[in-house]
C-alpha cells in the first residue's frame, strides 16, 4: 500500500486544526473560504495581473504552497513530484482525513456496501459487487475535495490571493493525475457521501472574506446545459492558470526612459572647432543579412503570435482587477475588446443559454454588431455551423470560404472567416466565445486558433466576473 495507516490515524483531528486556524484567521494570518483556510499571503496587485499567465514556468516554490495547503486543512501529502519543466505532476498521493475517511465509510456500510481494507495489495473496486476498497475511496475522496477547492478559488476573490492563484493552478493538476487511477462511475457514486462528509468537517464553519471586503450579491445566469451526442468518456477541462509577482522596480526602470546629456560648444577664447572623424580604412563590414528558411519563417511566426497572445491575455487580467461580479456584463466586454485587438477581427462575443428557455443569446459582444437568431436586428449574424460544431466536439472550431466548402449560413450571410472556443464550468460548455474575420481580412490559421484557446481561459478562470457564475 503507498501510504502507512498507523501514522495516518495519529494525525491531528481536523476539528482541532480547525480550532487554532480559526484563531489565527481572527489575527488577520489566514482567510476562511468554504470552510477552507488559504494563507493571507499579499494580495496580486495590477503589477501581478500584468504577468498572469504570460510563462510556463513555475518557481520552485509551488511544492510547499501545495503542501502547506493540504496540510493546513487536514489532508497529508504522502507524495508528491513536479516534472522537470515545473508546470505539470510527475507523481502525486495525496491522504484525506482519517476520521472522513471512516464516516463517508460508515454511510458506504449503511447502505450495504462493503470497504475493502487493500493495504497488503491494492486492488480494484467493484460497483458491481458492492465492494469499494480503501485505496479507491481514498482517491476518489481526494480528487473530489482537488474540485471543490478549484471551485471555491476560481469563483472567489480567494483567486486574488497568490496562494489561491498558484492552487488554482495545481488543483486540475491533481485532479487530472489521480482521475488516471479512479474510474470515473466510482466517482459518480461517492460523489454524495463526500458533499455530505465535507459538510459535516467543514460546512459548521460557514464562509468569511477577507479585512475590509465586502460580498455584495452577485448576478447569477445558469449554466448552460448544451445537447451532446453520447461518448464512452468525458473530456475534464483543466483550467491552467498561475500568475507570479513582477519586480516593480525593474519594470519601472525599463519604463524610464534614458537620454544622453545635452551637448553644449564651448563660446569665446576656448572654443574649438570641431571636425569629423575619419572612418577608418581597415573597416571590418558585417556580411549581408540572410534571408530565414520557410522553416525559420514558420517558427517566428508562431512566437511572435504567442507573444502577442500573452501580452493580450495580461491586458485582460488587468481588466478585470477590481471587478466586481454584479457588473460581468461590463467586464466581459472589456475582455472582448481585446479579443477584438488581438485577432484584428471584425467582431466579437460571447454566447451563452438563455436563462430559463431554450437557445443561445449573446452575453457581451465588441466591434461591430453581431446578432444570433433571425430576430430582424441589424448586424453581421453569427455563423450556426461554427457553433454547433464546438458544442459537439467540445474543441474549438474555424471555417472560411477561402479554404473549406462554405456552409449555407455563410454564404447566405456573407460570412468569410469564423472560429470559435468553448468556456467550461464545472466539465460543462458554459459559453462560446466567437470571433468573426470579414472585409478580406486573411483566414485563421493555427497560431490563432491557439490564441483563441488561451483566450477561452480568461473566461474560465473568472466565470464570476465574465458570466456571472458563482
Amino acid at each position: 500500500m503507498w501510504f502507512d495507516k498507523k501514522s495516518w490515524r495519529l494525525r491531528r483531528k481536523i476539528r482541532d486544526l480547525q480550532a487554532d486556524l480559526r484563531e489565527a484567521e481572527k489575527e488577520g494570518r489566514y482567510v476562511l473560504q468554504d470552510g477552507l483556510f488559504f494563507a493571507e499571503l499579499e494580495d496580486m496587485g495590477e503589477m501581478t495581473m500584468l504577468v498572469f499567465g504570460t510563462t510556463d514556468v513555475l518557481s520552485a516554490q509551488e511544492e510547499s504552497i501545495i503542501r502547506a495547503f493540504f496540510d493546513r486543512n487536514g489532508f497529508t501529502v504522502h507524495r508528491l513530484k513536479i516534472d522537470k519543466t515545473q508546470s505539470h505532476l510527475a507523481e502525486v498521493e495525496i491522504i484525506p482525513p482519517s476520521e472522513m475517511v471512516r464516516h463517508v465509510a460508515r454511510g458506504l456500510k449503511a447502505q450495504g456496501i462493503k470497504v475493502l481494507d487493500d493495504t497488503t495489495k491494492e486492488t480494484p473496486s467493484d460497483l458491481d459487487k458492492h465492494v469499494i476498497t480503501l485505496s479507491g475511496l481514498v482517491r476518489s475522496l481526494v480528487t473530489l475535495f482537488c474540485d471543490r477547492v478549484q471551485n471555491t478559488i476560481a469563483t472567489t476573490r480567494i483567486k486574488m490571493n497568490n496562494e489561491g492563484n498558484r492552487l488554482l493552478h495545481w488543483m486540475p493538476k491533481i485532479s487530472e493525475a489521480l482521475r488516471k487511477k479512479v474510474p470515473s462511475e466510482l466517482l459518480s457514486f461517492l460523489k454524495p457521501y463526500f458533499d455530505e462528509a465535507y459538510s459535516e468537517f467543514y460546512g459548521h464553519l460557514g464562509e468569511s472574506v477577507s479585512p475590509g471586503e465586502q460580498s455584495p450579491p452577485t448576478q447569477r445566469i445558469p449554466a448552460i446545459q448544451f445537447p451532446s451526442p453520447p461518448s464512452s468518456s468525458s473530456s475534464q477541462p483543466s483550467i491552467q492558470s498561475v500568475g507570479f509577482r513582477l519586480d516593480q522596480g525593474q519594470k519601472e526602470k525599463e519604463d524610464k526612459e534614458t537620454k544622453p546629456p545635452a551637448f553644449s560648444p564651448p563660446s569665446g577664447p576656448d572654443r574649438v572647432k570641431l571636425t569629423a572623424r575619419p572612418a577608418a580604412a581597415d573597416t571590418v563590414k558585417a556580411a549581408p543579412p540572410q534571408a530565414a528558411s520557410d522553416s525559420d519563417r514558420i517558427e517566428i511566426e508562431r512566437l511572435l503570435k504567442d507573444l502577442d497572445a500573452a501580452e493580450a491575455v495580461a491586458r485582460m487580467y488587468r481588466r478585470l482587477v477590481r471587478a466586481q461580479s454584479s457588473r460581468c456584463v461590463r467586464n466581459a466586454q472589456g475582455i472582448l475588446e481585446e479579443v477584438n485587438r488581438l485577432f484584428r477581427a471584425t467582431a466579437s462575443c460571447l454566447l451563452v443559454k438563455v436563462p430559463h428557455a431554450h437557445g443561445i443569446t449573446i452575453h457581451a459582444q465588441a466591434g461591430k454588431p453581431l446578432v444570433w437568431g433571425e430576430g430582424g436586428k441589424e448586424g453581421f449574424p453569427v455563423s450556426t455551423s461554427v457553433v454547433a460544431e464546438v458544442i459537439k466536439t467540445k474543441k474549438p472550431a474555424k471555417v472560411d470560404q477561402g479554404i473549406a466548402p462554405a456552409s449555407e449560413s455563410m454564404i447566405l450571410h456573407h460570412i468569410e472567416a469564423v472560429a470559435a472556443a468553448p468556456v467550461f464550468f464545472n466539465g460543462e460548455i458554459v459559453a462560446i466565445v466567437y470571433v468573426d474575420r470579414r472585409e478580406g481580412l486573411q483566414p485563421f490559421d493555427m497560431n490563432d486558433m491557439r490564441a483563441l484557446e488561451k483566450v477561452a481561459k480568461v473566461f474560465e478562470e473568472f466565470p464570476d466576473l465574465t458570466l456571472g457564475l458563482v
